[in-house]
């Protein structure tokens, strides 16, 4: 997945739980998208694959104890971010 930038877009669920998260943390994000959109599956996002009802998603960190839920769309041009939270909320 090099050489192209990944879009991203965001679900509706995504967009309510990212508004409820603490300003410091939400700050972070901006730069962790820059890297995630030139590389999906740079070494310090720790990107993995999901399993379970999670197969087809993979999860990136924002914090330690913060994930992204993500899957591709659009030939794996566009990443779209479905969920965001903590460890035991976004992998129930």
């Amino acid at each position: 997945m090099t050489g192209k930038t990944v879009k991203i877009e965001f679900s509706s669920a995504f967009s309510r739980h990212l508004k409820k998260l603490n300003p410091q943390i939400r700050k972070k994000l901006p730069a962790l998208m820059v890297i995630f959109s030139g590389d999906p599956f740079h070494r310090r996002l720790k990107t993995h694959k999901l399993t379970g009802k999670l197969k087809d998603k993979y999860a990136f960190s924002l914090a330690p104890n913060l994930r992204i839920v993500f899957t591709f769309i659009d030939n794996n041009q566009t990443a779209l971010f479905i969920d965001i939270g903590a460890h035991n909320q976004v992998y129930r």
